[in-house]
């Protein structure tokens, strides 16, 4: 027979008996809301250089997160980092080849690890090598990656170069590229192609899984080629704009590409819904062009491109 836990924040308002909730069924109310672990707004928990004169530290900006407790599909945690900002120092630079750190926001929770009920950041620190390894996520407590820094012997100082942002986003921003540039050498390739320079930019995946892409160009056909030419927006995985396995691309339905056999300047625009994508992943979109077959060159002189998350 099915039991009903007592439903959120309920006050009980004039039976002078004051509601009362675990923690538990305030973090499952959490988890109903955000579906991963991230950092709420695009400016919160970001690692930089230290402001006041960089040296072997960060400096983290305030703002909120969701944590989730490893393996855990409803244990969900709240935390606020309030004041100005925080100050977390780096381990020296090695004596010889690289290594690579890892900037953590750590739940400390008596109920899963140790004694203390608190959140800290923390540093996790890989192997010094010529190819360093990356570092291993921090035991205890649940805990949400921030970014990695890498030193190199020799370099007493953590500057913006190298440190690589590695939060996720609960809501994604907008991300859009507009790039103008000309090819000078005609487009030939006849599967897809990033073109002469690469126009994309990446985004992480929204709560849904699902983005809006929409893809405008303008490109020239050589007057007297007489064949179809193709542009239209690519998905791959991974924050390495152009590169990484294709997750979605441009088929020949022409509903998903811009195409034309028409000689002459031409102008076009086209738009598709994405699903499937894995919610909090970071991807790259870039548009990409090819020609239908052999000796049909393109020129393009413009391309812009938009993926907009999708509730």
């Amino acid at each position: 027979m099915a039991t009903f836990e007592k439903p959120i924040w309920q006050d009980n308002a004039g039976t002078g008996v004051p509601a009362s909730y675990t923690a538990a069924a305030d973090r499952t109310f959490i988890a109903a809301a955000f579906p991963y672990s991230g950092v709420i707004g695009v400016n919160d928990l970001k690692c930089s250089q230290r402001a006041l004169g960089a040296d072997s530290s960060v400096d983290i900006t305030i703002g909120r997160a969701i944590i989730y407790a490893t393996g855990s599909t409803d244990k969900a945690y709240f935390t606020n980092v309030s004041g100005t900002f925080a100050n977390v120092a780096i381990p020296a630079a090695p004596v010889s080849n690289s290594q690579l750190h890892r900037v953590w926001l750590q739940i400390n929770d008596s109920t899963v690890s140790g004694a203390v009920d608190s959140a800290a950041f923390i540093v996790t620190s890989g192997t010094v090598a010529a190819s360093p390894s990356t570092p291993a996520a921090p035991t205890g407590g649940p805990s949400l990656l921030l970014a990695q820094v890498s030193r190199s012997v020799g370099v007493a100082t953590v500057l913006n170069a190298v440190i690589s942002d590695l939060r996720v986003q609960l809501k994604p921003a907008i991300a859009r590229v507009s790039d103008s540039s000309n090819n000078v050498t005609p487009i030939v390739a006849t599967t897809i192609s990033n073109g002469e320079s690469v126009a994309g930019t990446a985004f992480v995946a929204p709560p849904s899984g699902t983005v809006l892409l929409a893809c405008n160009a303008s490109w020239n056909i050589a007057s007297g080629t007489g064949s179809q030419v193709n542009l239209g927006p690519c998905i791959r995985a991974g924050s390495t704009v152009g590169s990484g396995t294709v997750f979605y691309t441009p088929d020949y339905d022409p509903g998903t590409k811009l195409t034309s056999s028409v000689p002459g300047t031409n102008h076009a625009g086209v738009s598709d819904i994405v699903t499937g994508l894995t919610p909090g992943t970071v991807y790259n979109a870039t548009v990409v062009c090819w020609v239908q077959a052999a000796g049909v060159p393109m020129n393009y002189f413009g391309r812009q491109l938009s993926v907009i998350p999708m509730p």
